[in-house]
């Protein structure tokens, strides 16, 4: 007994150890003007373009310098995973993963403070609010990684681990190739190619379409198609889910090569949609611009469908799950206006700001349709994983999620509201789409996810 106190002990104290030289490590680091010159100031720009990019569409108003990179926090959560006594292995993931979340954090922070940076708030946010934040965000995840890891493979399955980290690592390769792309004009002429295809298509069907340029013409109306319309994240998640599945060399090399070609097609079809019937919330853009959510949407649930199929073939699990999605998109049709007048009328009941585009009005708010469609959106995805997987499902489980789905709208579209009150500029359509994904998906995760089986005594080796 006393031995492994002892042995624990010193583990502790190699790990403290080893945590304040890597500390100081960074530190030293960070302060090298050669490193800040080389490193911190071109990787802060970086943040900042990012933000701009894609959390605000439009540029910045604040300037980034070196306090604003974020790699103290970094530093720190790389000093804590990496000194952490498990296989190296678990401490590179760790160490991804948790960079990965603290420059997610960091571009959140470069952009709110570049939409308040004309209110009152801006030096609160700024000095106080979003530096506790950061610190917090380090501490969480280091004390959650340490859990995880202690408990082994209980918590996540080595292929959810791999696709984890596939998924980070080819998300900031998307957020880099991206503007390099845009910049050599390669987006534009990919932009050009689609609006053409779909103009060929929808005149092969008899539709009145045309194309000038990257214009696009359809049942009278022109549509500008930006190299957004041709780039979606989902491509990161396609690449991450190749690299991580258990699949062989030659199928992983075909779907590589498969990846331009099949997500043309995508961008092709999504154009195509300018040309359905106003049946969604009264314009055909909310559809268009929701195309890549929607596609996000079909393939978590068919995804989700074949890791609860049971007894059910893989065919009939993808059948339940389109059948599901079709569903869904139905309801979420016919309820979807409804549903986001319900939570304007609730916040005016609580005397709170509503956020502009929550209820469609013209001049008002976001012409894509992202904040409208999110409550519905939520609310169908996880509706139809619940009844996907309502035969094995454990009931107190998705009801406390269904219950923390409903107030992680309330405290979105609160924040929301507040910030357009104070002044503050808003997010892009792009921010709300994910955050409309995200949510929905990890609670069906957390709900779903099967507890690791208590540790007998005979499973210890020990005599009952």
């Amino acid at each position: 007994m006393l031995a492994s106190v002892r042995s624990a002990h010193a583990t502790l104290f190699r790990f403290l150890l080893t945590l304040g030289l890597w500390t100081l490590v960074g530190e030293a680091l960070l302060a090298n003007a050669h490193v800040s010159a080389a490193v911190v100031v071109p990787f802060s720009r970086w943040q900042g373009e990012l933000a701009a990019r894609y959390l605000l569409a439009a540029p910045l108003t604040v300037s980034v310098d070196p306090s604003c990179s974020g790699l103290d926090v970094m530093a720190l959560c790389l000093a804590a995973t990496l000194s952490y006594p498990v296989a190296w292995r678990r401490r590179l993931s760790g160490a991804a993963i948790g960079v990965a979340l603290l420059l997610t954090l960091n571009v959140l922070r470069i952009a709110v403070l570049g939409g308040a940076s004309q209110t009152m708030w801006f030096q609160t946010l700024h000095v106080s609010v979003w530096p506790t934040l950061l610190v917090a965000a380090t501490a969480g995840w280091v004390v959650l990684w340490i859990w995880m890891a202690e408990r082994g493979d209980g918590v996540l399955s080595p292929a959810a681990r791999r696709f984890a980290l596939w998924s980070v690592l080819m998300l900031g390769a998307y957020a880099v190739v991206v503007p390099v792309l845009t910049e050599m004009q390669v987006l534009d002429h990919a932009a050009r190619g689609a609006a053409s295809a779909a103009a060929r298509v929808l005149t092969a069907f008899g539709a009145d379409a045309s194309v000038t340029e990257r214009v696009l013409r359809a049942r009278g109306t022109e549509y500008l198609i930006t190299p957004e319309c041709v780039t979606t994240p989902l491509i990161a998640f396609y690449l991450a889910a190749l690299f991580a599945s258990a699949i062989s060399q030659r199928a992983r090399l075909l779907g590589v090569i498969a990846c331009l070609p099949l997500f043309a097609t995508l961008a092709v079809l999504r154009l195509i949609t300018v040309a359905f019937p106003a049946l969604v919330l009264g314009t055909t853009l909310i559809l268009t611009h929701a195309f890549n959510q929607i596609l996000a949407g079909v393939v978590a649930l068919v995804a989700a469908s074949l890791w609860w199929r049971g007894e059910r073939s893989r065919t009939h699990a993808v059948a339940v799950a389109l059948a599901a999605a079709a569903i869904a998109a139905v309801g979420s049709a016919a309820l979807g206006l409804g549903f986001a007048q319900g939570w304007s009328n609730l916040l005016h009941a609580l005397h709170l700001p509503v956020p502009p585009g929550l209820t469609p009005v013209a001049g008002d708010g976001d012409v894509q349709g992202a904040m409208v469609v999110l409550p519905i959106y939520q609310l169908a995805l996880f509706a139809a994983a619940w009844a996907i997987q309502r035969s094995r499902a454990i009931r107190a489980r998705w009801a406390i999620a269904a219950a923390a789905l409903l107030t992680s709208q309330f405290a979105f579209l609160a924040m929301q509201g507040w910030m357009h009150a104070a002044g503050m500029r808003p997010f892009s359509a792009l921010l709300i789409r994910g955050w409309a994904v995200a949510v929905p998906l990890l609670l069906i995760l957390a709900a779903s996810r099967t507890p690791a089986p208590k540790r007998t005594a005979a499973m210890e080796g020990v005599p009952a």
